[in-house]
């Protein structure tokens, strides 16, 4: 598949939903609440000059229609809108599945915004949050750098 454009590999626990987030009560049941600044951060993301789109590599991707639930229960709809598709479960390791990604697919460029540090196989391209915070603004904007503005 040609995707003409910069991605995002998207982990969700620990860059959207931090480890106090907690759940809410939704019409599909109980749902994971996403942070509105780790929201607001990715969104910040997704309207740089690269217009980025985003693979879900989480461990969410096994059922993307809950995927894409929990983004509109936390009124991020507009978010979902950037996702391609996501990596597929194929492999043993988050890493060996990006890259598994990267090999089938052209790209221009991307990266990786994960609360499991894979800088050993990604290199620069690897931004890690943490757990309990999430995706934060200054990481935001050092993706946007990274992109070029």
């Amino acid at each position: 598949m040609t995707i003409n454009t910069s991605l995002i590999f998207l982990d969700i626990d620990g860059v959207l939903i931090t480890g106090s987030s907690g759940n809410m009560v939704t019409s599909h049941g109980v749902m994971s609440y996403m942070e509105p600044s780790c929201l607001k951060s990715l969104s910040k993301i997704l309207r740089c000059q690269a217009k980025p789109k985003i693979v879900i590599s989480s461990s969410w991707r096994i059922s993307m229609s809950n995927t894409e639930l929990a983004f509109a229960d936390n009124n991020a709809s507009d978010i979902w809108g950037f996702v391609i598709g996501n990596t597929g479960s194929y492999l043993t390791t988050r890493s060996d599945e990006i890259r598994k990604y990267l090999d089938n697919n052209d790209y221009l460029d991307y990266v990786i915004i994960d609360d499991h540090d894979m800088t050993t196989s990604f290199g620069p391209r690897m931004f890690v949050t943490e757990f309990n915070i999430g995706l934060t603004n200054k990481i935001a904007d050092d993706i946007i750098e990274y992109f070029g503005g």
